[in-house]
């Protein structure tokens, strides 16, 4: 019996194990997770359309339906980091997925389920703690958001979207470019818009109180209510 059913029990493993293998819940090149690996394998126009439709995109759409309003887009209410921000985000990380395309479609430990599956745990956990510090951060510091903001579904999905989401695309694509031996001058011209993200990251802290207090009120509002909660 147990010769019969060892068997059976590697071929219900190996079933499970093969969409992996095939590419259908991960890309074969890069090892990327469903439904990252969707964003594989396209010209360089439409991986930058489908990440800007990730962020900011989504984020407008967040924004509508959970939160019944339009999310200001003019720096004195919204964050540098946002927009222009996610756009020079976005921009890198589809500059690194196109340049994926010319890795070796052979096996390596870079595009293996247990290295992405370690990546995209550290990524969540890393979304999970900023969260939870946020929320347990003093109210009454200088440009604190409300709690209720804290936890609006704009706010909510930006943090799981920018340290899971884009952590997990950004680490495990820029690992396995440099070690399949693709760390070269096009990689760092790839990356570049990063550094323009973080200029507008930075860039935030030498803004006037003026605008710094009117962001904190209008990038994540504490009066949101889901659009099929409007009066």
């Amino acid at each position: 019996m147990i010769k019969i059913a060892l068997p059976g029990a590697l071929q219900l493993l190996g079933r499970r194990i093969a969409p992996f293998q095939k590419g259908v819940l991960m890309d074969p090149v890069t090892g990327l997770f469903w439904p990252f690996s969707y964003l594989t394998n396209h010209s360089w126009w439409l991986t930058v359309l489908l990440c800007l439709a990730i962020t900011p995109g989504m984020m407008f759409v967040v924004g509508i339906v959970g939160e019944s309003r339009l999310l200001p887009i003019d720096p004195w209410h919204q964050y540098l980091s946002f927009l222009p921000g996610d756009l020079f985000l976005s921009w890198a990380v589809a500059n690194m997925l196109v340049l994926a395309q010319n890795l070796p479609h052979e096996k390596h430990w870079y595009n293996s389920v247990w290295w992405h599956g370690i990546v995209l745990t550290v990524a969540l956990g890393v979304a999970v703690m900023m969260t939870r510090m946020e929320l347990l951060a003093d109210p009454s510091a200088p440009y604190a958001f409300p709690a209720r903001a804290l936890r609006s579904p704009t706010k909510v999905f930006h943090n799981f979207l920018l340290y899971g989401g884009y952590g997990y695309l950004s680490v495990a694509t820029f690992v396995a470019l440099v070690a399949g031996k693709q760390f070269n001058t096009m990689l760092l011209c790839a990356i570049a818009p990063i550094v323009l993200w973080l200029a507008c990251l930075f860039g935030e802290r030498y803004s006037s109180d003026q605008t710094r207090q009117q962001r904190i009120e209008n990038a994540h509002v504490e009066s949101w209510k889901p659009i099929w909660e409007k009066r």
